[in-house]
C-alpha cells in the first residue's frame, strides 16, 4: 500500500492576515486589481508550510507576472466566451508549476488545454447535470486529482492518493463552518483543505517510492450517481408540477372575482364558480305568479312554487295555455308576466323584455316585473337599463335587498366600484347577516386591490354559511398582511 510522503503544517491563525487583509479586503477596495498579488503571497505562504519529499518548497512568483498573464488569458477567455478556459487555465497552473521550487529545482504541469476541455465536460458539466448536481462533489474530487496527476514537483512523477471522503468531510464542514460564522473561519478551512491534499501526494521517482494507481471513476458508481439524481429530478419535478397548479387554480379562483381594468370590462370565471356578479345568486329566479282568468296577484296554481317549476310540469304545455289566456285577454297582467318567466326560463331574453315591459305599461306599479326585467337585462349586459329598473323598484321598496345587491352587482359589471360598494353597505346595513352580499362586495374590493377587505368579506360570508366563499378559503385564500 503506497504510503504519502509529502506534509503541510500550516494552520489557520497563520493565514488571517493574508486572507482577510490581503485577499479580501485590499482586493476589494481595488476592485479585484490587487487579487494577482493577494494570490502569489498565499502562494509562498503555503509553499513555507510544505514539504515534499523531505524536501522545503519556495515559490518565486511575482504578482506582477502573474497580473499580466491573467489578463491575456483572460481576455482570450473572454473574447472565445469561455471555449479557452481550459488552456488559460493550463497556461497558469504551468507557470504556477515552474515557479514552485521543491529542493531548489522547478516543478513541471503536463496537463494540456485539450485534454481538460473534455474532462471539464464530462466531469463538471454533463454528470453534474444528469445527476442533478448529487455528481458535482466527485466531479471535483476528480478535478483536484487530475491536477496534482500532472504536476512534476521538483521535476519528478507525483501521485494523488488522498480519500474522497476526505474531501467530502472537508467540503461539507467548510461550508457549514463558514456559513455560520460569516466567512470568519475561512483561513482554517483553507488549511484543512491545503493539509487534505498535500498529506494525499506521493512524489519521487518509479523505483524509488511506491506510487499511488490514477485516480479513476467507478462506472458503476456513476450509474447509481445517475439513477438517483433522475429520481430526485422527477420528485422535484412532481413537487414542482403540484405547487404550479395549486398556484394556478388559485389565481383562476382570485380571477373569479377580479375584472379587467384595460378596455372593455371582463369578468373571469372558473367553470362552475358562483356567484357571477352580475346575478345575486345563480339560482335566483323570477317567482312565477300564476294566471286565472282574471289577474289575482296572490293566486298560485298547482306545480308552481317560489319561482322554480316542479318536475313533471310541461314547458310548452304551460305556455300554450298562456297564450290562449293572453288571445282571449290581451290585458291579461298575470299571463304576460308567466310568459316572460318562462321565456327569461327558457332564454328567449328579447321575449322575456318585451313581455315584462307590456306588464310594466299594464302596470306601472308592478315591481316584480320591473325586478323580473331588471334580471333579464343584466344577462343582456344592457347595465344601464338594469341599474334603471332596480332603481324603479327601491323607489317602491327602499329595503329590497335584492334589488341594492343586484343594482350594485350591474354598477360593477357596468364599470363604477365605488356606487356598488354603496349599495352593498346599504344592503348589508338593512340585511347584516347575507353572505351572497359580501361575497360579492369582495369582487369589487378585488378589482380595486383591496386585498385586506376582500379577504375580511370572504371571511364573513363563509361564516354566515357561503359555500362558495369556504371553498375559497379551503383552497388556500392566504391571510392579508397587517
Amino acid at each position: 500500500m503506497p504510503e504519502a510522503n509529502c506534509r503541510f503544517s500550516g494552520s489557520g491563525g497563520q493565514y488571517f492576515g493574508t486572507v482577510f487583509i490581503h485577499l479580501f479586503l485590499l482586493s476589494m477596495i481595488t476592485f479585484g486589481l490587487y487579487s494577482p498579488w493577494a494570490l502569489v503571497r498565499l502562494y509562498k505562504l503555503k509553499a513555507t508550510h510544505t514539504v515534499i519529499n523531505g524536501k522545503r518548497v519556495n515559490f518565486n512568483g511575482t504578482g506582477g507576472d502573474l497580473f499580466v498573464l491573467g489578463l491575456i488569458q483572460g481576455l482570450i477567455t473572454l473574447v472565445t466566451f469561455g471555449l479557452y478556459f481550459p488552456w488559460a487555465f493550463c497556461s497558469i497552473y504551468r507557470w504556477r508549476a515552474q515557479n514552485t521550487l521543491v529542493g531548489g529545482k522547478p516543478s513541471t504541469f503536463t496537463g494540456t488545454g485539450g485534454d481538460l476541455f473534455l474532462f471539464y465536460l464530462i466531469h463538471m458539466m454533463i454528470l453534474p447535470m444528469i445527476t442533478l448536481g448529487i455528481y458535482s462533489f466527485w466531479g471535483l474530487y476528480r478535478f483536484y486529482a487530475w491536477k496534482e496527476e500532472h504536476m512534476r514537483y521538483g521535476g519528478e512523477k507525483t501521485s494523488f492518493g488522498a480519500g474522497f471522503g476526505g474531501f467530502l468531510k472537508v467540503s461539507i464542514l467548510s461550508y457549514l463552518l463558514n456559513t455560520f460564522t460569516f466567512n470568519i473561519l475561512t483561513p482554517w478551512t483553507l488549511c484543512m483543505l491545503f493539509k487534505w491534499q498535500i498529506n494525499g501526494l506521493v512524489v519521487g521517482n518509479e523505483g524509488e517510492v511506491e506510487h499511488f494507481p490514477p485516480v479513476k471513476t467507478n462506472i458503476f458508481v456513476v450509474t447509481i450517481l445517475i439513477v438517483l439524481g433522475l429520481a430526485l429530478f422527477a420528485m422535484i419535478a412532481l413537487f414542482v408540477r403540484s405547487q404550479l397548479l395549486m398556484v394556478w387554480q388559485l389565481k383562476s379562483q382570485m380571477a373569479t372575482m377580479q375584472m379587467g381594468m384595460s378596455g372593455q370590462k371582463r369578468v373571469y370565471r372558473v367553470p362552475g364558480a358562483q356567484p357571477p356578479p352580475s346575478t345575486r345568486k345563480p339560482t335566483l329566479k323570477p317567482r312565477l305568479k300564476t294566471a286565472p282568468d282574471q289577474p289575482t296577484a296572490s293566486s298560485k296554481r298547482p306545480g308552481v312554487a317560489e319561482g322554480r317549476v316542479k318536475p313533471g310540469i310541461d314547458i310548452q304545455l304551460e305556455m300554450k295555455r298562456i297564450n290562449s289566456l293572453i288571445q282571449s285577454n290581451d290585458r291579461n297582467e298575470d299571463a304576460f308576466f308567466n310568459r316572460g318567466w318562462l321565456y327569461a326560463y327558457r332564454g328567449d331574453l328579447a321575449e322575456a323584455e318585451r313581455d315584462y315591459s307590456r306588464v310594466i305599461r299594464l302596470n306601472p306599479g308592478a315591481t316584480q316585473a320591473y325586478y323580473n326585467r331588471a334580471l333579464v337585462y343584466v344577462r343582456m349586459k344592457k347595465f344601464d337599463q338594469a341599474i334603471r329598473d332596480f332603481s324603479q323598484v327601491l323607489k317602491q321598496d327602499p329595503r329590497n335587498t335584492r334589488a341594492l345587491c343586484n343594482r350594485g352587482n350591474a354598477y360593477f359589471e357596468s364599470g363604477r366600484p365605488d356606487l356598488a360598494l354603496r349599495d352593498y353597505a346599504e344592503a348589508l346595513r338593512i340585511s347584516p347577516n347575507d353572505g351572497d352580499i359580501y361575497f360579492n362586495r369582495a369582487s369589487v374590493y378585488l378589482a380595486q386591490g383591496k386585498t385586506p377587505e376582500a379577504t375580511a368579506d370572504i371571511r364573513k360570508a363563509a361564516s354566515l354559511g357561503h359555500k362558495e366563499a369556504a371553498n375559497y378559503l379551503r383552497r388556500g385564500l392566504k391571510k392579508p398582511k397587517s
